[in-house]
């Protein structure tokens, strides 16, 4: 069972550091179907004036973070809620900084913005946000979920 009372909110993960490389971002960009060549191709990357290939909007959501401290399960990708809740994704949002460019480092961290209970549901925010080796900010992010709990027999 959840243990709310363990949550602080505002309370930073440790910091979760993501080396970005010309081939994450090519398989990315091939996930999603975009032929840009700003994702593909080194020469056009370079001639629009940056550095390397770029990524598009979304591959920020590939990064994840590190445990929230005082949440009993991890919410990073590719993992999976507490096995005694079913969880209803229900929010996502970006806001966009600098252009993530291949060879790129990000440090990322998340934390909880808010958390309500109400009998077996539980209603939590987090917020997430992403620097780059220059210490300038490539996406912030906010999420909320939905955690239904089952009741302990």
């Amino acid at each position: 069972m959840l243990q709310t009372d363990k949550i602080e909110i505002g309370r930073r993960s440790a910091p979760l550091i993501v080396h970005v490389t010309r081939e994450a971002i090519h398989a990315f960009a091939e996930a999603i179907a975009d032929p840009n060549p700003l994702y593909h191709n080194e020469e056009s990357a370079r001639a629009a004036g940056y550095a390397s290939v770029i990524a598009p909007p979304t591959f920020a959501i590939t990064f994840g973070f590190n445990r929230i401290p005082g949440l009993d399960f991890p919410l990073a990708p590719l993992e999976i809620p507490p096995p005694d809740a079913r969880m209803l994704y229900i929010q996502h949002e970006f806001l966009y900084g600098e252009m993530i460019v291949a060879n790129d480092t990000v440090m990322t961290q998340g934390w909880v913005t808010g958390i309500e209970v109400d009998q077996s549901v539980l209603k939590l925010n987090i917020a997430c946000k992403g620097q780059n080796q220059r210490q300038r900010t490539v996406y912030q992010a906010t999420g909320s979920f939905l955690f239904f709990l089952e009741e302990q027999r």
